[in-house]
Formats: C-alpha cells, sequence, structure tokens
C-alpha cells in the first residue's frame, strides 16, 4: 500500500528470590517494555509509543506441599501515546497505573489437577487524554477488587498444563459481575 511501517522497542526482566527454607520463597520481580511505532500512508499517519513497568514483592510458602498459599504487592504502569499525522484529534495520551494487595492458593488434589483461587484489590487509576479534543477524556479510579478461579490439569511429568480460569469482580457483583476469563496451555520442551 505504498507506506513504510518502523517499530523499535527494548524490554528488560530481574528476578530475584531467597530461599529462607526449603518449602519458603520471598522474591521481587522487576519487567518492562517500551516500544516504538510509526507507519506512514497516504491515508494512514500515526507514530505510537508504549511504555510498561511491574514490580512484584512476594512471600511463597509450602513449595511442593498440599496447599501452595503466595501474598504479595504488585505495581503496575503503563502509557501509550498516539499521534495521528492525518487528523490531530486522535492524538491520545493514555496512562493506568495500580498497586495490588494480593493473595492465592494452589491446591493440587491429585497427580494432574490443581485448584487455583486468588484475591486481588487494587487501587487503580486509568486515564485517556484527547489533546485536542479534552470533551472525549475519561478517568476511571478507584478501589478494585477481584476473585480469580481455576482449575489446572497437568501431565505427569509436569511439563504440559492446561488451565481454565474466570475472574470475578468482587466491588460491583450485581451491576459487573464478570471480569472475563481464559484458557492457556504451557509445554516446556
Amino acid at each position: 500500500n505504498n507506506g513504510r511501517v518502523d517499530e523499535a522497542g527494548t524490554d528488560y526482566s530481574l528476578l530475584f528470590d531467597y530461599l529462607p527454607s526449603p518449602d519458603s520463597v520471598i522474591g521481587i520481580t522487576i519487567e518492562g517494555f517500551d516500544l516504538d511505532k510509526s507507519i506512514a500512508r497516504t491515508d494512514f499517519d500515526q507514530t505510537q509509543a508504549t511504555e510498561y513497568i511491574s514490580t512484584d514483592l512476594y512471600w511463597v510458602k509450602g513449595l511442593g506441599k498440599a496447599y501452595e498459599i503466595r501474598v504479595g504487592t504488585q505495581y503496575d504502569y503503563i502509557t501509550n501515546s498516539i499521534r495521528d499525522l492525518i487528523d490531530s484529534n486522535n492524538d491520545l495520551e493514555y496512562h493506568m497505573s495500580t498497586l495490588q494487595l494480593y493473595s492465592s492458593a494452589y491446591h493440587p488434589f491429585n497427580e494432574h489437577m490443581a485448584w487455583d483461587l486468588g484475591v486481588y484489590l487494587g487501587d487503580v487509576e486509568e486515564q485517556q487524554n484527547f489533546l485536542y479534543d479534552n470533551s472525549r477524556d475519561t478517568l476511571n479510579d478507584g478501589i478494585q477488587a477481584k476473585l480469580r478461579m481455576g482449575f489446572v490439569y497437568q501431565s505427569t511429568d509436569g511439563r504440559n498444563a492446561l488451565q481454565f480460569n474466570i475472574s470475578l469482580n468482587l466491588d460491583d457483583p450485581v451491576n459487573d459481575p464478570g471480569d472475563g476469563g481464559g484458557i492457556s496451555y504451557q509445554g516446556v520442551f
């Protein structure tokens, strides 16, 4: 389509775990990325810059036991800047930040199956600022609470796992009861 696409980015990850006992770990994970993209055609000309950072501080107790309990706090921050060089009314500055406390329990109840439950409480701020049309700006902030329920089926050697999960809103269960779900498969080779 007689256009040009440019993309550049970096990502990083740091993990530090301390094992005070054979069935316990205290750790921190820091990860993030930045991504710059642009596309230029006669009918479409935009640039986008995205940055994400996440920090997770956690304590896990019961590794390899009947119940594995995880408690932690996590901070996430994402920004997304879009510039439309054809229609500046679409120029957008988006950011979201959240500080959350969470706890989860993982219970393998036989060789192949396990339950995975989690409760999350977070202070969230999400904001969209349209640079040339303030009437479209949005702000969503406040406390949010979620209950995540999962079921895991894994192979005997533990190298393959299929997980089903669903999230429910605890902060507004009448007007907005569900928060989605998912199915994932992980295989180690």
